[in-house]
């Protein structure tokens, strides 16, 4: 296991003839089973999927861009909606 102050990484599985690895990424809300799907939100939005296969997608983590967001909608906006994890 390899550990941080808040992050570790679990191998669970390992394959024997290469590099290949299944895991669990603990991050400070959530754990993320790797290897992983991870969509982009640019500007607060995941292009070529709708909310429902969004959802259909059992995702352990949306990357969204912090700076994007703050210039458009705004912190305010955020704020108002219960926050970029809620």
């Amino acid at each position: 296991m390899v550990k941080s102050d808040n992050v570790s990484f679990e191998e669970i599985a390992v394959h024997t003839g290469h590099r290949a690895r299944a895991g669990v990424l603990n991050l400070h809300r959530h754990p993320v089973r790797t290897p992983v799907f991870m969509p982009v939100g640019t500007q607060g939005t995941i292009k070529g999927l709708t909310s429902e296969q969004l959802e259909g997608l059992d995702l352990d983590i949306i990357l969204a861009n912090t700076y994007h967001l703050g210039l458009r909608p705004g912190e305010d906006v955020l704020t108002a909606m219960g926050g970029l994890h809620s």
